[in-house]
């Protein structure tokens, strides 16, 4: 990871609001552990020591009836989106940061019905490099881990990383296809 002398990386929110929303989600679901990667800051595990982060459908454990209820029932990501709504405090971001990632996978294995979601983040058109935001959602809906490397404002860590971010987007030295 490049980091330029006297730029701070800033991938997930401030250390005070972290320990808030882990607090949160511990008091919630007191199994639930937090895991945060050493350079970025980011959840790289969520997941509980015995269980799931959720029960049946979403309902119960880390999500509240009411965050689960402001999406809807026939989204297929339903859970995972209203857990990170509802714990946006670990992540720096809530729900809209999978609006605008690409979905790459979701796979459900035959074996046991165990659905692996796959996001990943891009600024414009570039894919933010090991930008994936991932889960793992059991057949019965139950949310079993979520682990992510999203940046919580990527926009900001490009123009942190290169002074001149919106000069190089809007006149790239080198073309798409030259690239």
């Amino acid at each position: 990871l490049l980091q330029r002398p006297g730029a701070a990386l800033s991938a997930a929110p401030a250390g005070g609001v972290q320990a808030q929303a882990t607090a949160l989600l511990q008091q919630r679901l007191p199994t639930a552990t937090v895991d945060r990667d050493p350079v970025l800051g980011t959840p790289r595990m969520v997941r509980a020591s015995r269980g799931f982060l959720t029960g049946p459908a979403g309902r119960g454990g880390a999500i509240s009836d009411q965050t689960l209820a402001s999406f809807p029932r026939d989204d297929r990501h339903r859970v995972l989106k209203a857990f990170v709504s509802e714990h946006a405090g670990l992540f720096g971001f809530g729900a809209e940061a999978l609006e605008s990632a690409a979905l790459q996978r979701d796979y459900v294995d035959q074996h046991n019905g165990l659905r692996t979601v796959q996001y990943h983040q891009s600024l414009g058109d570039i894919p933010v490099f090991e930008g994936v935001l991932q889960a793992h959602i059991s057949a019965r809906e139950e949310l079993v881990r979520v682990s992510s490397r999203f940046l919580a404002n990527p926009s900001g860590s490009a123009a942190r990383g290169a002074w001149n971010w919106t000069d190089l987007m809007a006149r790239p030295p080198v073309s798409a296809a030259d690239a």
